[in-house]
């Protein structure tokens, strides 16, 4: 999915507000935090951080335009790889064995927490509709359906992070939910979301356009956040691992790292939203461009997408598309 959101964030885009706010700043935090690791000396010993504040006090206006150029230079590696970050994090880890293995558990111990929500939230549904007994009073019974409708609840909230049908689950939280919306967001019109989208990009208004951009930038400033906390951690344990107990400093970018991530997966629900919302404004905008008649009903539409998702797909299939009469 992240695939077809980088076509709709633009060039002119990326390389403006996108590239400041989701690159620069956590690379210049994270070459900040090496420095600090490095001028406390504890790559040789037990950290000084008297010795690390010291040289960041007297760093001057060269030094700190020095991490920030070095900040600025790893931001701009790092941000090609963007795309590949979030495929990571959605869990696409490739064909070889010990990646396919891991992924394969991962996906089994998500089919079975899915199933278990589904059954806990339909245990919670069955238990509200049950007449009162008469042994219980009515505030006794209250308190059961409050503990039932709010099981019931966060069970349905939970559930809403998986795709619909287990087939298309994915090994990891963030993976389900963009699966979800991928495979959602179009289905009431009979469109594919991976297949319109950039398409839809095209066509549609900016104040949508930007409202979905800004969706993006959340989820991708989650994504390398918790990418480059992960990088901070394993930099840490590299300074720290002979420092005794200094070696739990490692537990705030751990810390971080997760954070980050649990952010990235609620972004991608309102970024799952957003895409739903740009789809149905302005789907009626491509039918206009692609010179095809409006559908005169919701069947009809549905009937008419899928031809159009075939010819989308296919650049060299055979797919019929009826255009609007001239005039």
């Amino acid at each position: 999915m992240a695939d077809v959101t980088s076509v709709v964030s633009g060039t002119g885009q990326a390389i403006g507000r996108y590239f400041s706010v989701v690159s620069v700043l956590p690379s210049v935090l994270l070459v900040i935090y090496i420095f600090l690791l490095s001028a406390s000396g504890s790559l040789h010993h037990p950290p000084n951080w008297d010795a690390a504040f010291t040289a960041i006090r007297n760093l001057g206006l060269v030094g700190a335009g020095l991490l920030a150029v070095v900040g600025i230079a790893l931001a701009l590696v790092l941000h090609p790889l963007q795309f590949g970050m979030v495929q990571f994090l959605e869990g696409y880890w490739g064909v070889g064995r010990w990646a396919q293995q891991v992924r394969a558990s991962r996906m089994r111990r998500h089919f079975r927490r899915q199933r278990w929500l589904y059954e806990v939230g339909a245990q919670a549904q069955s238990a509200l509709k049950k007449p009162r007994p008469q042994e219980l009073d009515s505030l006794d019974w209250r308190f059961l359906r409050i503990a039932w409708a709010s099981q019931r609840d966060e069970a349905d909230r939970s559930e809403r992070g998986y795709p619909e049908d287990p087939d298309d689950v994915m090994p990891t939280r963030l993976g389900n939910v963009l699966r979800r919306y991928e495979v959602l967001v179009g289905r009431p019109y009979g469109l594919d979301a991976p297949t319109v989208l950039p398409c839809l990009a095209l066509v549609a208004q900016p104040a949508h356009l930007d409202y979905l951009n800004d969706q993006r930038s959340g989820l991708d400033l989650a994504v390398r956040t918790s990418m480059t906390s992960a990088l901070a951690c394993f930099v840490t344990l590299l300074f720290l691992w002979h420092s005794g107990l200094w070696l739990l400093i490692t537990l705030i970018p751990y810390g971080l790292t997760y954070a980050a991530y649990r952010g990235a997966v609620i972004a991608a629900h309102s970024y799952g939203i957003a895409m739903a919302a740009v789809i149905a404004l302005n789907r009626f905008a491509l039918y206009e461009q692609l010179q095809i008649p409006r559908p005169s009903s919701i069947d009809h539409e549905r009937k008419m997408n899928r031809t159009l998702m075939e010819f989308l797909r296919d650049y060299d299939g055979e797919e019929s598309l009826i255009y609007r009469p001239p005039g």
